[in-house]
C-alpha cells in the first residue's frame, strides 16, 4: 500500500512538473520520495515555459526596437547630408564658408551682406502687393 501511494505521488508530481516545462522523470522521483511535500513543491515551482515565452517576446521586442533605431539613424543621416548639401550650395553662392567658426566672415562682411551688396534672386512673394488676394 505504501508503494502504491508513493507511485501515485510520483505520477502526480511528474504530470505537474511536465506541464510546467520541467523534467517529468526528475519530478517523479521527487514525488515518490517526498510524497505530499514533493507535491507541494511541484505545485509552487515556477513555470519554465512561461519564463521562456517571456524571454522570447523580450528578444523579439529588442530586435524590433534595434531595427527601428537603425532606420531612424539612416533617415537622420540622409537628412543631415541633404541639409549640408543645401547649405554648401548657399555658401558657394554667397562666397563664404560656414562649416567652421574660423572661416565665418567678419562683422564688416556680414554688414555688407545685410545691406544688399550681394544680389539675392527675387521670389514670387516680392511681386505680391499687400492689397492683392493671394489666390
Amino acid at each position: 500500500m505504501y508503494w502504491l501511494i508513493c507511485l501515485i505521488f510520483g505520477a502526480i508530481c511528474a504530470a505537474i512538473g511536465s506541464s510546467k516545462g520541467r523534467s517529468a522523470i526528475g519530478w517523479f522521483f521527487v514525488g515518490f520520495f517526498l510524497g505530499i511535500i514533493g507535491l507541494i513543491i511541484a505545485c509552487v515551482a515556477s513555470n519554465v515555459k512561461d519564463a521562456r515565452q517571456k524571454e522570447i517576446e523580450m528578444q523579439n521586442e529588442q530586435r524590433r526596437l534595434r531595427e527601428q533605431l537603425r532606420q531612424e539613424r539612416i533617415k537622420n543621416d540622409q537628412f543631415r547630408n541633404h541639409a549640408q548639401q543645401r547649405l554648401d550650395k548657399h555658401d558657394d553662392a554667397l562666397g563664404i564658408e560656414t562649416r567652421s567658426i574660423q572661416e565665418l566672415p567678419d562683422i564688416d562682411t556680414r554688414e555688407k551682406l545685410n545691406d544688399g551688396y550681394i544680389p539675392i534672386e527675387p521670389t514670387i512673394w516680392d511681386n505680391v502687393q499687400e492689397d492683392e488676394p493671394l489666390i
